[in-house]
């Protein structure tokens, strides 16, 4: 399922669609396409209408959204979840959060930024106006399943 985020006027993505995009060679490795799909992501007005109506219905859009949001579940592991971040953030990604609700944590990326974690709280996006998660109602849920 994906939607449109009328208010900022960008694209919201939680339909497991995916991402690909190059990386670039380093001194470890050489240069090669990644693709991904994160929980949750949000492609700002300016890349969605940038893309082709063709690369809009692919299932790994060639460009990368400017928040990704991973929440973890029981069978993820956090090192994964960092380094797939980590990737989107590499690779031009704005912002990225990976909601941990067994541990009360929310790890925080912003490009430029140190990464860190925090305990779970409402996160507002500075590249995703006018939306917040609340994290503290993602554990609730959670919570209320089990």
């Amino acid at each position: 399922m994906e939607s449109t985020h009328y208010a900022a006027g960008g694209r919201v993505g939680y339909d497991r669609a995916g991402y690909q995009f190059h990386q670039p060679p380093s001194r470890r490795e050489r240069g090669h396409r990644l693709q991904f799909i994160p929980d949750i992501s949000y492609i700002d007005a300016r890349t969605w209408s940038s893309l082709s109506a063709a690369d809009k219905r692919k299932a790994y859009r060639p460009c990368v959204p400017v928040v990704v949001i991973e929440l973890m579940s029981e069978t993820d592991n956090i090192e994964d979840s960092q380094a797939k971040v980590t990737r989107f953030i590499h690779a031009g990604c704005r912002e990225g959060v990976i909601v941990d609700t067994r541990r009360d944590r929310v790890w925080i990326y912003n490009r430029d930024q140190q990464l860190y974690f925090t305990a779970l709280a409402p996160i507002e996006f500075d590249w995703w106006p006018e939306f917040t998660l609340d994290c503290i109602a993602i554990r609730d849920a959670r919570l209320r399943a089990e």
